[in-house]
C-alpha cells in the first residue's frame, strides 16, 4: 500500500503569477488583516510580495475608477500554486477605498541557490518599484518594462480599505427620486459617500421610522453603494442611513423624495 506522500507546485517559469481575487475582499486601515490572495502559477522557493495600489486622491479617486498611484507591500507566503496569505499594510485616511492588489515573485537563482534572490526591506522595496514603473509605462502588471516583465502579476484584485471605526459618510443619492410605482414593491437608489466596504450581510441600508426595516445594500466600490428601498404608501421625503457593522453604527442621513 501507498505510505504518505510529495506534494508537487508545478511553475511555469516564462509566465508571470496570476492573480484572480482577494479574501476577504475589505481590510481595516490600521492594516494586519489576514488575507488570502488566489491565482495561479505561484512558486513554492520565490521571494513573494502582496502590491497595493492605492487610490489616488482618497476614497473618492477609488470609486470613480481612477488612477491607483501610491503603493505599498508586505511579505507573502505560499501556500500552494494558486495561493498566497499576506497582512494588509495600514492606510492613511486619505487611501481609504478601493485599491488592487498584485503579487511580486522573484524565484530561487537558476543556479539552485538556497538563499532567497531578496528578502525584508529589500524585497518590498523591489516590489513597490516594479508597480510603480509599470504604472508609469501604463500596463495593467507584468506587461512593464525592464526586469520584473515576469515577476509582477499581469492581473489584479479588488481590495476596499475602510475605517471600521467610523460610519460611512453620505454626499448625494443618484437618483434623488423614487417612485412610487417601482416593480416589486422597490426602489432602487445609488448612495455616493466614502467609507464603505463589502461586508456582506453587514452592509444595510434602512429609512428612517420604524415601519421601514433595514435592507442589504450592494456594494459598488468605496464610495458607492446601491439601496433597495421600501416604497412608502404615499409620496413623501424619507430620511436614509447606511451602515457597515451590521446596525451597530449608522451614516448621517440623506434625504430621498418619493414621489
Amino acid at each position: 500500500p501507498w505510505d504518505g506522500g510529495l506534494s508537487f507546485a508545478f511553475h511555469d517559469d516564462a509566465a508571470p503569477p496570476g492573480v484572480s481575487f482577494v479574501t476577504p475582499p475589505f481590510a481595516s486601515a490600521a492594516g494586519g488583516k489576514a488575507l488570502t490572495v488566489l491565482g495561479l502559477n505561484f512558486h513554492p522557493a520565490a521571494s513573494s510580495a502582496c502590491v497595493f495600489s492605492l487610490p489616488s486622491g482618497g476614497a473618492s479617486g477609488g470609486a470613480s475608477g481612477g488612477d491607483h498611484v501610491a503603493t505599498l507591500a508586505t511579505r507573502a507566503t505560499f501556500e500552494g500554486s494558486a495561493s498566497l496569505t499576506c497582512a494588509s499594510p495600514p492606510v492613511a485616511a486619505d487611501s481609504l477605498g478601493t485599491a488592487r492588489v498584485s503579487v511580486y515573485a522573484l524565484p530561487p537563482a537558476a543556479d539552485g541557490g538556497e538563499e532567497p534572490p531578496l528578502s525584508g526591506q529589500d524585497l518590498l522595496d523591489a516590489a513597490t518599484a516594479a508597480a510603480a514603473a509599470t504604472t508609469r509605462a501604463g500596463g495593467g502588471g507584468g506587461d512593464g518594462g525592464g526586469g520584473d516583465h515576469l515577476s509582477l502579476s499581469r492581473a489584479s484584485a479588488p481590495l476596499t480599505f475602510y475605517d471600521e471605526g467610523a460610519p460611512p459618510a453620505v454626499r448625494a443619492l443618484v437618483p434623488p427620486l423614487a417612485e412610487l410605482n417601482a416593480a416589486g414593491n422597490l426602489a432602487s437608489v445609488v448612495v455616493v459617500g466614502s467609507n464603505f466596504a463589502p461586508v456582506g450581510s453587514s452592509l444595510l441600508c434602512r429609512l428612517d421610522g420604524e415601519e421601514s426595516p433595514a435592507e442589504i445594500g450592494t456594494f459598488l466600490n468605496g464610495s458607492a453603494v446601491r439601496c433597495p428601498l421600501p416604497l412608502p404608501s404615499e409620496p413623501q421625503d424619507r430620511s436614509l442611513r447606511v451602515s457597515t457593522d451590521g446596525g451597530a453604527s449608522w451614516s448621517d442621513a440623506t434625504v430621498v423624495t418619493f414621489y
